[in-house]
């Protein structure tokens, strides 16, 4: 028997078709004649095999295998045949069945039933053509119990490696493999016939079946714990046969724009096309065949372990400085002469009366000149006089005696002025990574940008038509008009943004801004001077960000003194200095902590996914 090589699917698909040949075990080898001819006829019955003749195409097979029953490919292509045969008695019979020809139903199972008496789809149908009226009981549950949903099929498999030496198409290849397995088989329309040489030892069912669907571009589906169904890799054979499994994931912590873009990556990474994202409840729901479902957890139970979180330690600081100096003396700067008689003379006659009470009191006498009664008012303090009070140089000695007057008396000025004010903000603001925080400090100033009349309302409507009747032409449109206010937020504004980066430094985007109003307005409406700086830093974990800016800055210095004699070596003194200074400057502190971290690692977890050519 050194020449006889018969593998185990040789001796499986064999016995099954000595059955019909009635050949018997060859004794002696195979000589070439017969070879050639067991190929012609291999030939034959695959040419019937394509025009769907199918008792020609296992008759052929049957006499090819009785030629050469070293080929274990010819029993296969036998019985593959008879398969098709069997099926297509079982579709003609249901076909049958559902027009409500019980007589021709029956009758084309009794054929295939003859074919194949154990096949299980056979006899299957033969139970579901028993139209005899029968009243099942309906299993009841226990009262405690609750319904569970059935699982996936799981198949039957027999506990030996697969090993397929074959020249053959995907039906041959398929039966092969699934006989050793202990399975039934099935396919779907429009298979491929393409013959190829297979040659695979010691693999598991699973794995014979992914090289087979690369091979010949199929996919197999189970029907039940002992059966498949094959098809053509095509998009509308899996819509049709492959098993769908609907299953349901909470987004936790997830707004409404991450949860829309997580259903987008669902459908677009992992070809799911039924993901609806249910945002009032926070879930995704997928119903998607049993392996695109375990990828997508895969990789969702580590893009939803929850994001790293930052606290920004911010302290804010507004400071005030002020100085104001004032040293010299303020001498005077206008000179005034009078005559000093005229002027004695308008305060006696001013304060007549009085006068007349002190001659009579003897205090004045008949000797006393208007000069001394004016310079004993003055002195008395009843009556004032800057000329007077002010003069400092008399010319002349009589009637005309001339006095010179400086109207202000001289000044000495030594005054220092110093105020220093600082404001203090320390905020802590925790965020998500990449997402945006804000902090503002200021107040809300209201700016009317427009103005608009309610002409709705019955009183403006009848002052409208007594206006254009000419009855009321003292109606005013504006007179009830109603502003448009849009709030701006003056003060300060930061924005910052952290992204934790693969090395654990912190990469922050900073947007600063500083808005107050200019003190000018245009067409009624303020201006606004505004300030803002943007910036990208990256920095470590604990360590500060300082950014200074300088608000505002004011200086004024003046002097004031006589013109030529104050710039006279010796006579500075007799100038006036006075200078003020402020200044207000702000800086913020900005340090960075992480306080929660997500998982290490550079990538995500490794998800095999079956490429498709649909």
């Amino acid at each position: 028997m050194k020449h006889l090589r018969i593998t185990v699917a040789a001796v499986l698909f064999a016995g099954a078709a000595w059955s019909y040949v009635g050949a018997q075990t060859p004794t002696k080898p195979v000589s070439a004649k017969q070879a050639r001819k067991a190929a012609d006829a291999y030939l034959e019955g695959a040419r019937a095999l394509d025009r769907n003749d199918l008792v020609a195409a296992e008759k052929a097979f049957a006499r090819a295998f009785k030629l050469d029953p070293s080929k274990a490919e010819y029993a296969a292509a036998a019985l593959t045949a008879r398969e098709h045969r069997v099926t297509g008695l079982v579709q003609q019979s249901a076909n049958a069945g559902l027009s409500g020809n019980l007589t021709d139903a029956s009758r084309l199972l009794e054929q295939a039933r003859a074919l194949a008496p154990d096949n299980p789809i056979v006899t299957q149908h033969f139970a579901n053509l028993d139209t005899t009226p029968r009243v099942e009981a309906v299993p009841t549950l226990p009262a405690d119990a609750t319904p569970q949903l059935a699982g996936p099929i799981s198949l039957v498999l027999k506990n030996t490696p697969i090993s397929l030496h074959l020249r053959g198409g995907a039906r041959e290849a398929y039966v092969a493999a699934a006989n050793q397995a202990g399975l039934h088989v099935t396919f779907g329309n429009g298979l491929s016939g393409e013959q190829t040489k297979i040659d695979l030892d010691g693999l598991t069912y699973q794995r014979c079946l992914d090289i087979l669907g690369q091979l010949f571009h199929t996919f197999a589906v189970p029907i039940d714990e002992h059966t498949i169904v094959v098809a053509n890799d095509t998009l509308e054979n899996h819509d049709q046969y492959e098993h769908l499994f609907q299953e349901t994931v909470y987004l936790a912590g997830l707004n409404n724009n991450q949860m829309t873009e997580l259903g987008n990556v669902v459908r677009q990474v992992f070809d799911i096309k039924l993901a609806t994202v249910q945002v009032n409840s926070g879930n995704l729901v997928v119903r998607a065949p049993e392996q695109s479902i375990k990828a997508m957890n895969a990789v969702l139970s580590d893009l939803l372990d929850g994001g790293s979180e930052v606290v920004f330690d911010l302290k804010v600081y507004a400071l005030d400085t002020s100085r104001t100096r004032n040293v010299g003396i303020i001498l005077p700067t206008q000179l005034s002469a009078y005559n000093l008689a005229s002027q004695a003379q308008s305060i006696i006659s001013a304060n007549q009366s009085l006068i007349n009470q002190l001659y009579a009191a003897g205090i004045f006498t008949s000797s006393t000149t208007p000069t001394q009664i004016a310079l004993y008012l003055l002195a008395s303090g009843v009556v004032s006089s800057s000329l007077l009070s002010n003069s400092f140089l008399a010319v002349g000695g009589g009637l005309t005696t001339t006095v010179l007057s400086a109207g202000l008396t001289p000044i000495l000025n030594l005054g220092f002025t110093s105020s220093d004010s600082r404001a203090l903000d320390d905020v802590m603001l925790r965020v998500r990574d990449r997402e945006q925080s804000t902090f503002r400090a200021g107040t809300r100033y209201p700016i009317a940008t427009s103005l608009y009349s309610d002409l709705t309302s019955s009183s403006r409507t009848s002052s409208l038509l007594s206006q254009y009747l000419g009855t009321n032409s003292s109606s005013n449109l504006l007179s009830s008009a109603i502003p448009q206010i849009q709030y701006e937020d003056l003060g300060l504004t930061f924005k910052a943004e952290p992204t934790i980066q693969k090395t654990g430094d912190i990469h922050v985007k900073m947007d600063f801004k500083i808005e107050a109003l200019a003190g000018s307005s245009l067409n009624g409406i303020p201006v606004l001077a505004s300030r803002q700086y943007a910036s990208d830093v990256t920095t470590q974990d604990g360590d500060t960000i300082m950014l200074v800016s300088a608000m505002s800055e004011q200086e004024a210095y003046a002097v004031s003194g006589l013109p030529g004699l104050s710039e006279l070596p010796g006579f500075g003194s007799t100038t006036n200095k006075q200078s003020s200074r402020s200044k207000s400057d702000l800086v913020i502190l900005l340090t960075p902590h992480i306080v929660r971290s997500r998982r290490k690692g550079n990538a995500g977890p490794l998800v095999p996914i079956t490429v498709s050519n649909n």
